[in-house]
């Protein structure tokens, strides 16, 4: 099994990398320490394609394969993975939900506006324990 990036994959590398230096660095302080959303960087991410990475092109994704997205998730969580759970985290969790059990509509309606940083979707999840005694 070979286990080298390709050289797509290693661009992507790169250019996450490079982003997360130039972008993400110089405001992570200030939005970390104000416990805000940068609104900015999503909407810089989403101009790269690197939010909706693995979503599908019909859907205004990149249409990448889950290893070239997670080298992508890898680097910009590098500078701060909660800069990156916040501006792209939906994508992956709620964006890979619709992506597989959603009816054509949802998705139509949801997954472009994702892409574009335009949509953030919350994924919420309970756990029901039984014990019998």
């Amino acid at each position: 099994m070979n286990f080298e990036l390709s050289e797509e994959q290693i661009m992507l590398r790169d250019m996450a990398r490079k982003f997360a230096e130039q972008e993400m660095l110089p405001t992570l302080k200030d939005y970390e320490r104000q416990r805000k959303v940068n609104h900015h960087i999503i909407k810089k991410m989403a101009a790269l394609g690197l939010l909706g990475a693995h979503i599908p092109k019909e859907y205004g994704g990149e249409g990448l394969d889950y290893t070239s997205a997670v080298i992508i998730w890898e680097q910009l969580s590098w500078a701060s993975w909660t800069q990156t759970l916040t501006s792209l985290g939906h994508a992956p969790l709620a964006g890979t939900i619709l992506m597989n059990l959603e009816s054509e509509e949802m998705k139509q309606k949801y997954l472009p506006a994702i892409c574009r940083g335009e949509t953030i979707v919350a994924v919420a999840a309970t756990v029901l324990i039984i014990s019998e005694t």
